[in-house]
């Protein structure tokens, strides 16, 4: 990988670092029933206030975008022609499996959180 391409894969590294705070845990907790990674989350949270930034929305789902973006772009070349009948385009997927693995990533993360943010608010019944 060049040297030139690795800044965007610390950042987009970093960027995760929220949602995956947020998001393994609430997981191990629903499907495995173990409790204790949020127990230590709260905890944390709890002895160190500042850390509570991690949870905000704007930069929880800003941090996403970012890893999304910046991995997509590198993963995916877009040619557009004009000719005369019209437009013609060739998308290439590049296989750069770092960036294809931070893109699924983000992408499972946000799912994540819109599948949450929607029982948790709408609490479907179910009979």
């Amino acid at each position: 990988m060049n040297s030139h391409k690795m800044p965007s894969i610390w950042i987009s590294m970093i960027a995760l670092i929220p949602g995956l705070i947020l998001v393994i845990p609430g997981l191990m907790q629903s499907s495995l029933g173990y409790f204790g990674a949020n127990n230590a989350i709260d905890t944390l949270f709890a002895k160190y206030p500042a850390l509570g930034i991690l949870q905000n929305p704007f930069l929880l789902l800003s941090g996403l975008l970012l890893v999304f973006v910046l991995n997509i772009i590198p993963a995916v070349k877009l040619h557009i022609e004009r000719q005369p009948e019209g437009l013609t385009g060739v998308i290439t997927f590049k296989p750069l499996i770092l960036h294809w693995i931070l893109v699924g990533t983000s992408l499972f993360l946000v799912g994540t959180i819109l599948v949450y943010a929607f029982f948790e608010n709408f609490k479907p019944a179910f009979h």
